[in-house]
């Protein structure tokens, strides 16, 4: 388009318009409210005529103006956008390779946190989460945020019982999602799964369906806390997730953290399986807590290269 502007005479024009002139003869007339006699009324009425046309082409020309002014303001806003737009594409920050720009986004998370001393912990379903802003500013860091850094999801929170109704029904397809792209990268798990608030001690169905999830990933899980959890879920006899525990081998795996329910609605002792004990085996396990117990289980086994829990099988009771 060429901006030359668009007829600046009829802006000229425009700008001289005055309101209609009396003939000083019939000043009297308008300015003192005199009778006017019979002859000049024909005058009068003619001069009444013409400040009417005068008024509609006036109100025409404010009407179009308008418009114009209008549809200006629209093109500035649309034309301001563009060059906001396209002035940021020459920044540097926008030049940054795509592994310097992760690193920027790590910072970023690191910097929102309370407490760096903990990895960040997004709770799945939850509003703001970090990752899903920074995902939405352009489709380059929607690339380099889901498809180029595993780790950024690897790190999962899980707290359903804090999430509004409408946030719930996101809770599975995000967990799916979350578990996708961060790949092979090992997990980190913190469950909160309020099993004392729990409606007759029935667990609700979108925290057994994020159990699934998690527990079939258990290869990759390095470190895994679970609050609120009844053990009977965990490691009881009638628990299908029991055997990713106690059975699997969990190569990964550096900190296993359980803080059991205590509530008259979840039973307050359970018997691990058969045989009399089991192992849990890990090259790189540093520590385990299990809150609430009387007993010392798990105890640690030391060997050069790798440590090993022994479970022993007896009833244990809560403190």
């Amino acid at each position: 388009m060429n901006c030359r502007g668009l007829c600046p005479p009829c802006y000229s024009q425009l700008l001289q318009l005055q309101p209609t002139a009396v003939d000083p003869a019939l000043s009297e007339f308008f300015n003192e409210n005199s009778p006017v006699p019979d002859d000049e009324i024909p005058r009068i009425l003619d001069i009444l005529d013409s400040a009417s046309a005068h008024e509609a082409f006036i109100s025409a020309q404010y009407k179009q103006a308008q418009q114009v002014m209008d549809h200006l303001l629209q093109i500035r806003a649309k034309q301001s956008q563009f060059i906001a737009r396209h002035t940021s594409m020459m920044s540097t920050f926008r030049r940054l390779p795509n592994e310097i720009l992760g690193e920027v986004f790590q910072f970023c998370v690191v910097a929102e946190q309370k407490d760096d001393s903990k990895p960040y912990m997004p709770v799945v379903g939850k509003k703001g989460d970090i990752r899903w802003r920074l995902a939405a500013v352009c489709a380059r860091w929607r690339r380099i945020i889901c498809d180029g850094m595993p780790k950024f999801w690897a790190s999962i929170g899980i707290d359903n019982a804090s999430l509004m109704d409408s946030e719930k029904v996101h809770v599975d397809p995000l967990l799916c999602m979350s578990l996708v792209r961060s790949g092979s990268y090992p997990l980190s798990v913190e469950y909160n799964l309020f099993a004392g608030s729990w409606f007759r001690g029935v667990m609700p169905a979108v925290d057994r369906k994020c159990m699934e999830l998690i527990w079939k990933e258990s290869r990759r899980w390095q470190e895994i806390t679970l609050v609120d959890f009844p053990l009977e879920e965990v490691l009881g006899t009638s628990s299908p997730h029991a055997h990713a525990l106690l059975h699997n081998r969990l190569p990964l795996l550096r900190k296993l953290s359980i803080r059991p329910t205590i509530s008259p609605q979840i039973p307050s002792q359970m018997t691990l399986p058969t045989p009399s004990y089991m192992r849990l085996t890990s090259n790189t396990f540093v520590y385990t807590t299990l809150r609430g117990l009387s007993s010392p289980f798990p105890f640690p086994n030391y060997s050069p290269m790798k440590q090993t829990m022994i479970y022993m099988a007896s009833c244990l009771s809560w403190v």
